[in-house]
Formats: C-alpha cells, structure tokens, sequence
C-alpha cells in the first residue's frame, strides 16, 4: 500500500469500540485534541478524586481519556440504562484471580450541534429502590454534560414530534488508568487528519475564529422537583420505559429530581 495514498484505508481501519488518548502524548487528530481541550476545563472546575486523596483538592491523576461517538437515528431505540466500565482480572495474595469492575472517574457527553432527541438521564443510585435523585438532561448545542464515571445512565425516548434527525454525541471518559477496551486510533486516520488540519490552516491565516467557551456550570433553565417517596414508586414503570415525559412536565432543558426518603 502507498503510504502517501490519501483515498486509501486499511481493511480495518474503521473499527466498533473507543479511542484512547493519553494526557501525555500529542493530539493525533481533532478529536484528541478536543480531549486535550476538555481535559484541562474538567480538571479546573470537577473533582477527579482518588480515595486517599483530599476531598478539598482536585487531582489531575488521570491517564487519559477514552472516546467515541454515538450516532442514534430518530427511529432507533435509545441507548438503555447502565454504568461504563471494565471488568479486568485482578490476582489475589492467594494465587487466585477475581473479576473486578473499573469504573471512569468522570464521564462526559458533549452534543456539539445536537438540539434534537431524547434527553440524558443519570441516576445517584444504580438500583432503583435506592435511587433518591437524578438529573435529566436535553440535547442542545454546544452543551457538555458531565458526572461521576460510576454513576448509574441512559437516554430516554422521546415522544415529541421532531421529524427526522440523527442524535450525534461524543463521549469521552477519564480514566486513572487505560482500559484494555481502549483502541489506538489507526494511523491512517491520524495521517488523514494532520492533512485536514494543514489545510484548514491555511484558509484560516487570515480569518480571525471564534469558539464558544464549554461551560460546565448548570444552565439557568434547570428547573428542580421535589417530589415524595410514595411517588417514586407510581414512576416506576415510566422510569423503567426509559419515558419520564410520562409524568415529567416540565419544559426546562435541564430538570434535576430528588425523592423524599
């Protein structure tokens, strides 16, 4: 295969799964470089917290951060509840081995120009019977929405008439340490993108840009519910449809809910 070849991919150039990108290392494309971005807003105003840390004191140990892009079509069912993690074999002082679950320590979706589909939820508790508050979060543009890495999600379905539209996020993870999941991003698109960024360059000389500041403090359309125990239990089944519209009138784009015990 021709090296210099810019139509030409690998076979297996384009591969299911996520990226890494370690803090260390150069950006290979614009999407590294957009984890390089986040990375240094994130650090500033989260906590990335080790247990024998100091809660007062945010911490940049992290080695990196694993991407990817959903692309969801209108008709297609939303991505169900669940927790993103790895399950690695951990050896014990008795020579046997165990499964342990790794959790990120923050988790992140950014909806870049997605104004359209179903929300984001994220739940403080992955049972539901111990579940007490959760934030449902809508689409909109240039919104970044960010939680602890073990933290119970989904998307919701939406019931609103929008037409047809694709709901594209991308979601980046931070990691203390690289999940085995995690692939290189193959060469061939990292020589593709170094062209791209050599070209956008050059029609930028003179062009003065301008990029929105992502913001991680909560928008001033959050609305807050305060609702009752007893409730929680007739929400069950639209909590387990994934369809909170069903009891959830509100047409804040950021609704945050907490149960009474």
């Amino acid at each position: 295969k021709d090296d210099d070849d810019d139509d030409d991919f690998a076979d297996d150039a384009f591969v299911s799964g996520t990226y890494f990108w370690s803090k260390d290392a150069p950006p290979r494309c614009a999407a590294e470089e957009y984890c390089e971005t986040l990375a240094r807003y994130v650090t500033e105003r989260t906590c990335f917290l080790d247990e024998d840390e100091d809660e007062s004191t945010p911490s940049t140990s992290f080695a990196g951060c694993e991407y990817w892009i959903q692309d969801v079509a209108h008709d297609e069912a939303p991505k169900t509840y669940h927790t993103d993690c790895v399950l690695e074999r951990d050896a014990r002082t008795d020579g046997e081995t165990t499964l342990a679950k790794r959790y990120p320590l923050c988790s992140t979706v950014y909806y870049g120009k997605t104004s359209k589909g179903g929300a984001t939820v994220v739940f403080d508790k992955e049972e539901y019977e111990d579940m007490r508050k959760c934030v449902v979060c809508r689409p909109k543009e240039n919104r970044l929405l960010t939680f602890r890495g073990d933290m119970w999600h989904g998307v919701c379905r939406d019931d609103r008439d929008e037409g047809e539209y694709q709901r594209v996020t991308f979601l980046v993870n931070f990691w203390k340490e690289r999940p085995k999941c995690a692939k290189e991003l193959p060469k061939e698109l990292c020589r593709r993108s170094e062209r791209w960024s050599e070209r956008r360059s050059k029609e930028c000389d003179e062009k003065e840009t301008h990029r929105k500041e992502i913001s991680l403090l909560t928008p001033d359309d959050a609305a807050w519910h305060k609702m009752k125990s007893e409730e929680r239990e007739k929400h069950f089944k639209a909590w387990e449809a994934q369809n909170p519209n069903a009891f959830l009138k509100s047409s804040a784009s950021v609704v945050l809910i907490e149960y009474s015990s």
